[in-house]
């Protein structure tokens, strides 16, 4: 018999992507009732409410990960500086955070490029990758390298394990909580 105590996993942002051992958490309401996509058990780990209020639903020091891809470049820069900070409240003593965000520089740098050479039959593809699909809230901060390792270096709530790029136009921050110093 397995006594062990399921890890308990957020998934900040998901929109329509839920994630299997997570509990998914997006503002926006979506129609699993009906949707074929997803099973009960996906049903079940889905949460809408405000990320933003993720403290007033969960215990401090109770999570062992959080990940959020595609969701901290539409907050401001006072609000990533607040979530950053919940979030480091809700894990737990070496919790994991997981960002993935598009990469601004490397979109910069793969568009400058072909424009260079003259192409610029996909200009208005490099305007929806910076500033967002027009359907969705926009992109309200740029992510690279220097500015993630700002967010979650300055306070000294981090360490980075790993900056990777997934694609050609993300950039992932991998993280683990440091023990708060009061110095």
């Amino acid at each position: 018999m397995d006594n062990s105590i399921p890890l308990l996993k957020l998934n900040l942002g998901c929109r329509n992507i839920l994630l299997p051992g997570y509990i998914n958490i997006d503002m926006m309401n979506l129609d699993l009732v009906d949707h074929p996509k997803f099973t009960l058990k996906d049903k079940q780990s889905y949460y809408q409410m405000d990320v933003m209020e993720i403290d007033e639903h969960f215990l401090a020091g109770t999570v062992d990960e959080v990940y959020a891809s595609h969701f901290f470049e539409h907050l401001s820069d006072n609000q990533i500086t607040n979530l950053v900070w919940k979030i480091w409240t809700l894990l737990k003593p070496g919790g994991k955070l997981t960002i993935i965000t598009p990469d601004f520089h490397a979109i910069l740098n793969h568009f400058k490029k072909k424009h260079e050479q003259g192409d610029f039959s996909d200009v208005d593809l490099l305007h929806i990758r910076v500033f967002d699909i027009p359907e969705q809230s926009g992109h309200r901060t740029i992510w690279y390298k220097e500015i993630g390792k700002y967010y979650l270096e300055r306070e000294k709530y981090y360490v980075i394990n790993s900056i990777t790029a997934p694609s050609i136009f993300e950039i992932r921050f991998d993280a683990t909580k440091l023990p708060l110093e009061f110095n």
